[in-house]
C-alpha cells in the first residue's frame, strides 16, 4: 500500500530496533497458508527456529484467530547443494543476483533489501556506494520527515538530514558519534557524505 520511501517520510529512517519497513512492506497476512523457502542449513538462528517442516504463527501485533496464518516450509531440510540441483534439474532462471560476473550460480546468496539496519554496517555503506541514487531517495525522504515532523527526536536532536543519515547508518548511538565531532563543534555530515560516498549532495 506504501513504498519504503513514503515510510520514511512518515516515520524516520528504520533501525535495529525500528523497523516498520518490515510490517509494511514484507511481513502480514494475505491468506490462511503460506509457502516459504526457509532452510535450517542458512543460518544457526534459522536451524534453532525452525523444527518442522510446517508451522502456526500469527502476524499483526494481536494473537487472534483471524491472524493466524499456516506456514509451510517444503525445503526446511534441504542443503545448499539440494538447492543448486534442484534449479539445475528444472532450468529455473533466478534473480541477477545469485549469478556471479562469470554466470556461474551462487544458490548460498542472500536477498534482502538495500540498506536494510539488520545487516552489517559495511554491507549497507557498500549497499549506498553502489547505488548513489538510493543514498539520495533516502536522504531526500528524510528531509521530508524532518519538515513534517518538528518535534521529532530527529528533528529536535540532528542539525540537518545528512547527520540524521550518518547518524542513522554509521554509528549505534549519539554518544559514539559525537566523539568526532571537533574543537569548533559538530562535523559537517553532509562534507562527510560526499566524501565518503564519492558524491555531490
Amino acid at each position: 500500500k506504501q513504498t519504503f520511501l513514503q515510510l520514511v517520510e512518515q516515520k524516520g529512517f528504520p533501525s535495529r530496533f525500528v523497523r516498520f519497513c518490515c510490517d509494511k512492506l514484507k511481513e502480514y497476512k494475505i491468506l490462511d497458508k503460506c509457502v516459504l523457502g526457509v532452510r535450517k542449513e542458512e543460518s544457526r538462528k534459522r536451524d534453532e527456529l525452525y523444527d518442522e517442516p510446517t508451522k502456526c504463527m500469527y502476524y499483526g501485533k494481536a494473537k487472534k484467530e483471524e491472524n493466524y496464518v499456516e506456514a509451510i516450509y517444503p525445503i526446511l531440510y534441504w542443503t545448499t547443494e539440494d538447492v543448486a540441483e534442484f534449479i539445475k534439474d528444472r532450468g529455473i532462471k533466478c534473480a541477477p543476483v545469485y549469478y556471479d560476473e562469470k554466470g556461474q550460480f551462487h544458490p548460498e546468496r542472500r536477498l534482502g533489501c538495500m540498506g536494510c539496519p539488520l545487516v552489517y554496517k559495511t554491507k549497507r555503506i557498500k549497499d549506498f556506494k553502489e547505488h548513489p541514487g538510493l543514498l539520495k531517495a533516502w536522504l531526500r525522504a528524510g528531509q521530508k520527515f524532518m519538515d513534517n515532523h518538528p518535534n521529532s527526536y530527529a528533528t529536535t536532536h540532528y542539525g540537518d538530514v545528512y547527520e540524521f543519515f550518518t547518524r542513522s547508518v554509521f554509528y549505534t548511538s549519539d554518544e559514539e558519534m559525537h566523539k568526532h565531532d571537533g574543537l569548533f563543534g559538530k562535523a559537517d555530515y553532509k562534507a562527510f557524505l560526499e566524501r565518503k560516498f564519492d558524491i555531490t549532495l
